[in-house]
Order: structure tokens, then sequence, then C-alpha cells
């Protein structure tokens, strides 16, 4: 491992969705721990700036808006510049940030795009994907702070800090609702309906969910804009569900972490539940079975349920099965 250089300023570049942003919580606590004078700031899209409030690491939370690739005025050229997003924008926005070092990862082949980073960045690596190696997308972070000289921790959690104020409201919340103390959430991203998979399939699954775990209610949920699916659902439903929409990206969390288990597909709520010490359902398309532990929820509890690509009646109860199996699973260990 070299030798650890002196970084009085870091910044972190990353303008991906939430799940991906909170990957990089344990590359933050990480770079504080090595660098505890430091100045660390973080530049992400308005979207995703929730997901670093009242992070102890953190000293400040620049929202970008892509492609926007000026340095923002009011904050220093930083010593190091940390691209955790292969995406052009960020490298560029990197590049713009003046680092004497600017350090990221790049994919290859990837068409022209990938000249950027090989012209942007002083320290360009290739992801270990592109070399087969489908190690989780948090040890990927890990390896790169370990070439620039960090001591590192393999068993760093990704957090979502929520306030204890945030976490009573939820508490809150749900004592005014009927049902269960206990509850199950469903999320409810479109691409369950990928490869044809039709909303009666989603309805038939939080049915048999309601039927084998009874003493537990079920909680749907659904990000802006993937409102009709939810509202598909709901009328197949043969017992009633809360429904949640409308709340802030942090209202939510804090309710999604009264829950004892998530079900979702693969997307950032798993990561915001992984985040949230909240076990987890992971559902992926079967086409992801060979690299899909880059993306599975880190250090919680959880089982990953293969999904066929393409709808069938048959793919369809071998699905059904699987999943509640991997439910029954992590509700008998969460009592343990």
């Amino acid at each position: 491992m070299p030798a650890q250089p002196r970084f009085e300023h870091i910044a972190l570049i990353k303008l991906d969705h939430a799940g991906d942003v909170l990957w990089t919580t344990p590359t933050v606590a990480t770079l504080r721990a090595n660098f505890p004078a430091a100045r660390i700031s973080v530049c992400c899209t308005d979207y995703t700036s929730p997901v670093w409030q009242n992070n102890p690491a953190v000293d400040d939370i620049i929202a970008i808006s892509p492609p926007d690739r000026r340095w923002p005025h009011f904050l220093p050229r930083p010593d190091l510049a940390l691209c955790l997003d292969t995406r052009t924008p960020a490298v560029r926005l990197t590049y713009a940030s003046g680092a004497a070092v600017r350090s990221g990862y790049y994919y290859f082949p990837r068409g022209l795009s990938v000249l950027w980073p090989l012209l942007l960045l002083t320290d360009p690596v290739l992801h270990p994907a592109s070399r087969g190696d489908f190690a989780h997308e948090v040890e990927v972070n890990r390896r790169l702070l370990e070439r620039l000289g960090c001591q590192t921790n393999s068993t760093a959690s990704t957090r979502l800090f929520l306030t204890e104020q945030e976490l009573q409201a939820a508490r809150q919340f749900l004592q005014q609702q009927p049902g269960h103390v206990n509850r199950i959430a469903v999320h409810l991203p479109r691409k369950w309906t990928d490869g044809g998979w039709p909303p009666e399939h989603v309805a038939r699954l939080i049915n048999l969910l309601a039927a084998n775990f009874p003493e537990y209610s079920v909680l749907l949920s659904c990000g802006p804009g993937e409102e009709p699916l939810l509202e598909a659902v709901t009328p197949l439903l043969s017992v009633p569900a809360l429904t949640i929409t409308g709340k802030s990206f942090r209202d939510w969390a804090a309710v999604l972490k009264q829950c004892s288990l998530l079900v979702c597909r693969d997307c950032g709520p798993v990561h915001v539940a992984a985040a949230l010490d909240v076990p987890v359902v992971s559902i992926f398309e079967e086409s992801k079975r060979k690299e899909h532990m880059r993306w599975e929820p880190w250090l919680v509890p959880h089982r990953n349920v293969f999904r066929p690509d393409l709808f069938s009646n048959a793919a369809a109860e071998s699905f059904y099965q699987y999943s509640l199996n991997s439910v029954r699973a992590l509700l008998y260990n969460a009592k343990k």
C-alpha cells in the first residue's frame, strides 16, 4: 500500500441515483477516519442530497444540476477529487475542480466516453467489472481508497442518518394506521413490469404475502411518477394495504425503518433499507445472475430472488414460491 498523502480538502463526486450514492457512504466514513482534520465536500444531485443530510463525516453538501460542468465558485479547490461516477458529467465536474489528484474508475469498452476519464483524471482506474471481477460496488470503492494509501475497513456499512424527530414522526404516523404493528414493505418501481410482467402478478405476490404471513400488514410505496403501477395494483388486492405516496425521501425512509422487511425489485429502495438495517428480498432479472453481487444489499440480512426476464405463467409460479420462501427465511431469522 502506498504512503498516505496529505489532503486538506477532499471532494467526492457522485451524480448518480440514491442507491448508488448510499454505496459511497462507507467511502466518506473511511476518508473521515483517515483525514480527521480535512474538509470533505460531496457533490450530488438535488434528488440525492437528502441521503447526505446529518452525515457526521460530511462538511459540505453541494447539489449539482447535470450537465453543469462548473465547479461551485464558493467551494475552494480540493487537493483530492474522488470521482465515484463513471458518467461523463461527473468526470468533467471532477476535472473542473482543479484538484491536483483526480481519481476514479472507467469502463472499457464503452465507446468514445471512455476517453473522458483517461484524458481528465490524473488517476484513471479500470473498473474491476471490465475485467470480469464482479465485486460489490462498496468493495470497489474501498479498493480505490487503498490505492490512495488509506487504511480501510471491509465491513464498513452503508448508512443513512435519520434524526430522532424523523423517526418519531414515522412511528406516530404508523400508530394511527389500521393493521398490525409488524409490517412488510413492498416498493413498486416501474421495473416490476419489465419483460411483460403484468400488474396482476405484482398484486398476486402481495396477496400471497398477506395470506402466508397474516400477522404482518403490507405497506406499499412508490417513487414520484410511479403511481400508475400502484393505482393498477391496489384494486386487485384481497386485503387492504397501507399506501405511502407523496412523502419526502427522508420521511419515507423513516417509515421504511419501522418495517420488518422490504420486498423490492433491484433498485434504490433496496439500498435505503440496507442502510437502515432493514432485511431485504431483492428481486433481480435472471440475466443479472452472473454479476448481481455488484448490486445486492450490503451487509444486511437479505435474499436474492431471480425473476425470468420474460413473463410466463410457469415462470410466475416459480417466482412466487422463491419469493415466499425468502420472506419466510428472513422473518424467521429476524425473530431468532
